[in-house]
C-alpha cells in the first residue's frame, strides 16, 4: 500500500511540475511573440 501511495504522490508532483513548466514556457513564448 505504501509503495502505491508513494508512486501516486510522485506522479502527482511530476504532473504539477510538468504543468507549471509548460505553462511558464508557453507564457514566455506568448510574451516574446507579442
Amino acid at each position: 500500500m505504501a509503495r502505491v501511495d508513494h508512486l501516486n504522490a510522485t506522479h502527482f508532483f511530476v504532473q504539477i511540475f510538468v504543468n507549471n513548466f509548460f505553462s511558464g514556457a508557453f507564457g514566455k513564448g506568448v510574451i516574446q511573440n507579442k
